[in-house]
């Protein structure tokens, strides 16, 4: 009967599932899969969005088609590029300290990344825009009103630094989200090790 009861307590041990969901790291590195295929579904997806646009080629002339043939192939070392970073983020996401607080630090760090990946993109198209806009005249700037100023070439330097502010501005945000998301964090840590102190 003792034999029983030992095989029952071994099936049923529940001490062993609660040391597991203890352990940060594994819900850390958990969370970090999940962006990591996020990133490579986003990828997958991209692909398919990026062959559906080339038939707009066919509406632009020479000079126009050549601005639009710089525009795809820098959007799409853009984006692999971004979805490149945001995949070694997440990777470095289930590094991170194992501590009380889990999923916190890896939030901030899905923002952060989310951040850096839109800036890259942003930074990295800044000129195939200003080329785009140069070569591909009135018909970019038509689809794209809030560039235009009157003259191509000046319409092309604002697509140059929209690009750029716009993000930046992003980068700033995310960060700052990110930045504050930590700090409470960290506030609450530190709240727990006084507590933890002043019981002893």
């Amino acid at each position: 009967m003792e034999k029983v009861l030992d095989y029952l307590k071994k099936i049923f041990n529940v001490q062993t599932v609660l040391d597991s969901f203890s352990d940060g790291r594994i819900i850390q590195k958990v969370l970090g899969t999940i962006f990591q295929a996020l990133a490579v579904i986003g990828g997958v997806v991209f692909i398919y969005i990026w062959f559906k646009l080339w038939p707009f080629i066919n509406d632009l002339n020479f000079t126009g088609g050549l601005g639009y043939l710089i525009w795809q192939f820098g959007i799409f070392y853009a984006v692999v590029f971004a979805l490149r970073l945001f995949y070694k983020r997440s990777e470095e996401m289930k590094t991170y300290p194992d501590s009380d607080y889990v999923v916190v630090p890896v939030i901030a760090g899905v923002v952060r990344a989310y951040g850096e990946m839109v800036f890259t993109i942003a930074g990295i198209l800044s000129v195939p825009a200003m080329l785009l806009v140069w070569l591909g005249g009135g018909w970019v700037i038509d689809k794209i009103s809030v560039i235009d100023v009157g003259n191509v070439f000046l319409s092309g330097l604002v697509a140059f630094i929209i690009t750029w502010i716009w993000g930046f501005l992003f980068l700033l945000v995310t960060r700052f989200i990110a930045e504050i998301t930590l700090a409470i964090f960290s506030i609450a840590n530190d709240t727990k090790k006084i507590r933890e102190h002043t019981l002893k």
